[in-house]
């Protein structure tokens, strides 16, 4: 189902949000003798989209309901504009939030649907149609959400999140259920948004779509901070040289005496990590060894991703 395009919607005069637009500090959630975070501290700005990752059981959902005050946090703090969530006097104008479970009356239209919602947050009704154009859903407005799909819940569940026309948005998982064209339609409507001065904290475990759709990532593993960084540095991080020679275990010595990492693959192949091109092959020339192929391997964000949680798989 289409949707009309982020480049189709009217610039509205904003204050520049202040920056960070979300500030964790020493956060730890406890569940009995289990910890599910564990003195996480991170910062998510306005003008970017920011990757929340992590395995499964990471604790990512449950940091995301501590921001949102959904869940008390047993030490340290999750502010948004440097208020707790409670504590904002606007709550709606300011986040929109959607969960990974959502509920919906299933006899109840998509339109009334959002209309209810609405109505509690005090927006007026006019909101209401234009949050249904702008998430594709205007020609099954009037349908049933329990005949909706799977892609049609996830787009009904960010209109209710895009009511206040908030400034920061938190998602577990927004692609769930998305066809290509959907998922398509959700990364340029997030970079869009993100693009006009707000601000996008995102969590999800699709790495592809990741790597297309955030500017920095946060990695966490068993409720602990790993990483952030921008995407370009996380994928320099975990690069590599492909190097054919056929002593390769001669180069792969002299290189491991150096302090370099080796893996030797099947044929003429080693795979060094830690070093550029101009070292390596100068630690070939020195030993008098041949190199037939110098090359930079190209690293993506799931390499980086496995790199980074490797010890704790």
């Amino acid at each position: 189902m289409g949707a009309r395009s982020t480049t189709d919607r009217r610039p509205v005069e904003r204050t520049p949000l202040s920056s960070p637009a979300i500030e964790v500090r020493g956060l730890t959630k406890r569940f009995g003798s289990v910890r599910a975070v564990d003195d996480l501290s991170f910062e998510v700005h306005p003008g970017v989209v920011t990757g929340f990752l992590g395995p499964n059981g990471a604790g990512k959902s449950t940091t995301l309901r501590m921001i949102l005050g959904l869940v008390a946090p047993s030490e340290g703090s999750a502010t948004v504009l440097g208020l707790m969530y409670r504590r904002l006097p606007e709550p709606t104008g300011v986040v929109g939030a959607v969960l990974e479970t959502q509920s919906f009356n299933p006899l109840r239209s998509g339109r009334n649907h959002l209309r209810v919602l609405a109505s509690a947050s005090g927006i007026p009704d006019r909101r209401v149609d234009g949050v249904l154009e702008l998430i594709g859903l205007e020609k099954a407005a009037r349908r049933n959400a329990g005949t909706y799909s799977l892609g049609m819940r996830q787009r009904l569940g960010l209109g209710a999140a895009l009511l206040g026309e908030p400034r920061i948005l938190i998602l577990d998982e927004p692609a769930n259920g998305l066809d290509p064209q959907g998922i398509r339609w959700l990364r340029d409507f997030l970079r869009g948004f993100a693009a006009e001065g707000n601000a996008v904290l995102v969590s999800s475990h699709v790495l592809t779509e990741m790597a297309q759709l955030a500017d920095e990532a946060i990695v966490i593993n068993r409720g602990r901070l790993v990483r952030q960084a921008s995407l370009s540095e996380l994928t320099s991080d975990s690069r590599e040289l492909v190097v054919v020679t056929p002593e390769k275990e001669r180069l792969a010595d002299a290189l491991h005496e150096r302090g370099l990492e080796v893996v030797t693959v099947d044929g003429d192949e080693l795979h060094v990590s830690g070093a550029d091109a101009a070292r390596v092959g100068m630690v070939a020339f020195e030993i008098r060894v041949p190199v037939l192929g110098l090359a930079e391997k190209e690293s993506s964000l799931e390499d980086a991703f496995l790199e980074l949680t490797e010890e704790d798989a």
